[in-house]
């Protein structure tokens, strides 16, 4: 069983470090089988991160596959690389020691091993596969610090006879070293795709009513964006613009130029905000309630 569990995971690893949707097939059934391994072990940590790893495969394929379809087809067949942002990282943190006591808490009153070592699995493996899930490169931080525990976990269990320990722990010393290979593949990619989250940040203004909006990630922005207008001289490139926008956006794009548009609406072309003001009273390209989800390059 835990070589199947092995087979399978070094399967689900390379095709995660390529961001490749199909990792999660084989993801499910190494953990699945890895399951079984643990609770022979009497791992009551590590049976609660399958449990959750198995239930995050499916949630897995659907972000994964939303995020594929926003890229173009025939250019990504990857899933793009995403940066982590610092207040991200402290509800990280927080949210993996809340875990970790809660699971050292259960674990000690059911008769668990390696209690204190074990316990790190599960909040380091909900971190680390949240991450993963929404293509986030900091994963593997996390993903590291778990494989370096897990060595440590299957050692001892080896050198106590455990079953199937000798199959467990040579994967895992394959998942650490593919941990710092997926890491260089993911922020490199993260790199290379910064001309996208620079398109982003710089030729979009969000019209918003919520003070909590500029604290939201951009990827998330993207879920509540409803319609962008893109105003421009006819030399401006905007259909370029527009088809480097419709892979970050989910959501229909309205093209003006911009005298055209001014003389309909009577502005001037320096006031965003009152050509903004404009469109969002116009029913027939938007509905009022929607006017929070504008963008106006």
């Amino acid at each position: 069983m835990g070589l199947i569990s092995g087979l399978c995971i070094v399967f689900n690893l390379i095709l995660v470090d390529r961001g490749r949707l199909t990792n999660y097939l084989w993801g499910f059934i190494g953990c699945a089988t890895w399951l079984i391994v643990v609770i022979m072990n009497h791992l009551v940590g590590d049976i609660f991160s399958q449990i959750f790893y198995v239930t995050m495969q499916f949630v897995g394929v659907w972000v994964w596959q939303r995020q594929l379809d926003r890229q173009e087809k025939n250019e990504y067949e990857e899933v793009n690389a995403r940066m982590f942002t610092w207040w991200q990282g402290i509800l990280a943190v927080i949210a993996t020691i809340v875990i970790y006591l809660i699971v050292v808490f259960v674990s000690s009153h059911t008769g668990g091993v390696q209690v204190w070592l074990d316990g790190t699995l599960l909040p380091l493996g909900v971190v680390g596969q949240i991450l993963m899930t929404y293509g986030y490169r900091s994963q593997w931080v996390a993903w590291i610090i778990l494989d370096v525990i897990k060595v440590v976990i299957w050692f001892n269990q080896l050198s106590a006879g455990g079953p199937g320990a000798m199959s467990m722990f040579v994967l895992q010393v394959v998942m650490l070293a593919n941990g710092f290979y997926g890491a260089w593949v993911w922020f490199h990619k993260s790199s290379t795709m910064a001309v996208s989250d620079d398109l982003q940040s710089s030729i979009c203004t969000e019209k918003h009513n919520r003070k909590w909006w500029p604290l939201i990630n951009q990827s998330f922005r993207r879920e509540f964006t409803t319609i962008i207008l893109v105003v421009g001289s006819a030399s401006v490139g905007k259909t370029t613009l527009v088809t480097r926008l419709s892979k970050l956006y989910d959501a229909p794009i309205a093209v003006e130029y911009a005298r055209e548009f001014e003389e309909a609406c009577n502005v001037d072309d320096d006031d965003e905000r009152l050509i903004l003001s404009k469109f969002s009273q116009n029913e027939h390209a938007i509905a009022s309630h929607a006017n929070h989800g504008i963008v106006f390059s």
